[in-house]
């Protein structure tokens, strides 16, 4: 286990960069990532972690980096199990940087990342989001399993593109405009779907830019193998209803909510466990958006096993394509 690395003190009374870290049972990783942030090669820098009420050593390791760096990191001890979306909202509320980059207490920065994003949003002040490629890798053997991000097809560039594309693949690797942030930050109201309102919300207000290079490493381990879509399908078509409500004068957001829920339901049709509900699903989708594709997924339907063949095929050119 690391222990905080002794650096020269920065004054945090007036930060430039925050670094939201949520943390929940992360003794085996915390430390390193940590280390990963304050290597990071920017003045005015905020690191603010929150503890989850872990039941290991997370919070012991959080407290020799506190007492390391009393300038740099501001620590937070919840004493009950908050979940993400509040925990990340009560770290939202001691963020002081005028940009905020999203991270995990397992995650890796790698040297240039907040430099690299800072530099950009300095000199494009229109933009509010920027993100990067993401190399994801398995934490026991540190092999590198794949990079997020890495086809032009995959860009996301607009609010219309994150709503369709249901957010950007990577969002460790995300920084964002404090100013363009929703007033009550995460809604709990969706705690599986809240990065996702989040994203839309600041990308509402602005532009949106992919940066070169791979700037931060995703750690993959156990459960930890990304956003099962399963788990917040109730909460999609919701989502969606608030964002046409709120940006109910913005006609690019409001067809894109129309594309993006046609689009989950085409791919929810392919998992579906009957070929009836299935066709329910498509019918659903080209009442949104006829696009040809999807009457073709439609007549497959009535083909046994074509529905099911296309879906593997179609998992896996997206794993090939980032």
């Amino acid at each position: 286990m690391g222990e905080a690395m002794p650096l020269k003190k920065r004054d945090r009374s007036n930060p430039r960069v925050s670094v939201l870290v949520p943390a929940f049972n992360a003794e085996a990783f915390l430390a390193e990532c940590l280390d990963s942030i304050l290597g990071q090669d920017v003045e005015g820098l905020q690191i603010v972690v929150s503890d989850d009420a872990s039941t290991d050593r997370t919070a012991d390791i959080l407290r020799s980096y506190e007492a390391g760096h009393p300038t740099i990191v501001h620590a937070l001890y919840q004493q009950k199990n908050l979940g993400i979306a509040r925990n990340c909202n009560e770290i939202l509320r001691s963020c002081e940087g005028q940009y905020i980059a999203l991270f995990a207490g397992d995650d890796v920065m790698l040297p240039g990342k907040l430099s690299t994003q800072m530099a950009y949003m300095d000199a494009h002040p229109d933009v509010v989001m920027t993100y990067h490629a993401c190399e994801l890798f398995q934490s026991e053997t540190g092999q590198t399993i794949a990079v997020t991000n890495t086809h032009e097809r995959l860009d996301t560039n607009s609010a219309g593109d994150i709503i369709t594309k249901l957010g950007v693949a990577a969002p460790m690797s995300i920084m964002l405009r404090r100013s363009a942030l929703p007033e009550n930050g995460f809604d709990v109201s969706f705690p599986h779907a809240c990065d996702w309102l989040l994203q839309i919300s600041v990308a509402a207000k602005g532009s949106v830019a992919k940066l070169p290079g791979i700037l931060c490493r995703y750690r993959k381990y156990g459960v930890n193998n990304g956003k099962d879509l399963s788990q917040y399908v109730h909460e999609f078509g919701e989502v969606l209803k608030k964002v046409r409500s709120d940006f109910h004068d913005r006609p690019d957001i409001v067809e894109a909510c129309d594309r993006g829920l046609a689009r989950f339901l085409i791919g929810d049709a392919f998992r579906a466990p009957s070929p009836a509900l299935a066709r329910e699903r498509i019918r659903a989708a080209i009442s949104l958006c006829p696009r040809p594709a999807y009457h073709i997924a439609y007549i497959s339907t009535f083909v046994p096993g074509l529905l099911q063949l296309a879906y593997r095929n179609r998992e896996r050119l997206k794993a090939r394509l980032g």
